[in-house]
């Protein structure tokens, strides 16, 4: 018989809002944090630069946008592309799991009933409800992670806003797995604890939420107006995706924008609902490849 498992609730603790907020993201372009949570270093290359990370460790790479090769000690190698709209992120040649944790900041005892929870992801066989994210792609995407603060990077006590009628603000931290173990001790005053009973739901789970695996969708719709438009997407992202140059992939960006506004100012009432909902899913795959700071070749 499986066990219950405890509901551990990430909810904003004393953290607070003051004058004037700072942070630029410009400022993470090019930015691609590791670390490493192994007893031995960590030892790869990027192009014709070596690293080895000690435990614990952490480091940064600036890398501007072209592509790139990433090679570990056994020689296999993996050709990544960095885009210019990219926001850093984190280069993940072990495969580890890394967390990205919005904390809320709030002006005094200002409180909002309406925040949303966030889904469940399980630690250890821990579960924690709200507002994470997990992953263990090699390359993780800061244009999705959305970190305002990287591996290694305190979440401030407070921090300050340029709208004095703000009540509350989000900030996003990207944590290694025990560096989100450490945060959750100390901010809690808890003891995190794997569940000791074996046949327990999540004994041993570790949820990974974000793949970073980018699929090309295809075009097969019955109505021909989806078909040609649906056609041209994934020509379209064909073509971005295959491209090794900025100046090409900002024509096709902006290709893309103007199909997307055309099907706007376009009515789509009239199209087939199952038709229209798998289009939909069809342009959220292409605008995710879009939007991407980081790709896989």
């Amino acid at each position: 018989m499986r066990s219950s498992s405890r509901v551990i609730v990430l909810a904003s603790l004393p953290f607070f809002l003051t004058a004037c907020d700072f942070l630029d993201s410009d400022d993470r372009i090019g930015q691609f944090y590791f670390t490493n949570s192994a007893e031995l270093p960590l030892e790869f290359k990027i192009d014709d630069r070596t690293f080895s990370v000690k435990r614990n460790e952490v480091g940064m790479v600036d890398l501007k946008p072209g592509k790139h090769i990433l090679e570990t000690t056994k020689g296999k190698k993996q050709s990544f592309f960095v885009y210019p709209q990219n926001k850093g992120g984190i280069i993940n040649p072990n495969r580890e799991l890394y967390y990205a944790y919005n904390m809320m900041y709030v002006v005094g005892d200002y409180e909002n009933k309406h925040i949303p929870r966030g889904k469940e992801v399980v630690i250890d066989g821990m579960i924690f409800e709200g507002g994470i994210r997990s992953s263990d792609s090699v390359f993780i995407d800061n244009n999705a992670f959305h970190c305002s603060y990287q591996l290694g990077m305190p979440l401030p006590d407070e921090i300050t806003i340029r709208d004095e009628k703000m009540k509350q603000a989000v900030r996003t931290k990207c944590f290694s797995k025990q560096e989100f173990i450490g945060f959750y001790e100390k901010e809690s005053g808890e003891k995190f604890s794997s569940p000791n009973d074996p046949d327990s739901l999540y004994s041993n789970e570790n949820t990974v939420t974000d793949q970073f695996y980018y699929q090309i969708p295809t075009a097969n719709f019955s109505d021909p107006i989806l078909q040609k438009d649906a056609t041209e997407l994934v020509s379209l992202i064909k073509d971005y995706i295959r491209s090794d140059s900025v100046t090409e992939q900002e024509e096709l960006r902006k290709k893309h924008t103007d199909i997307i506004m055309h099907r706007l100012n376009r009515d789509d009432s009239n199209f087939d609902v199952k038709e229209r909902v798998k289009f939909e899913k069809l342009c959220n795959q292409v605008n995710d490849i879009i939007a991407a700071g980081i790709i896989a070749k």
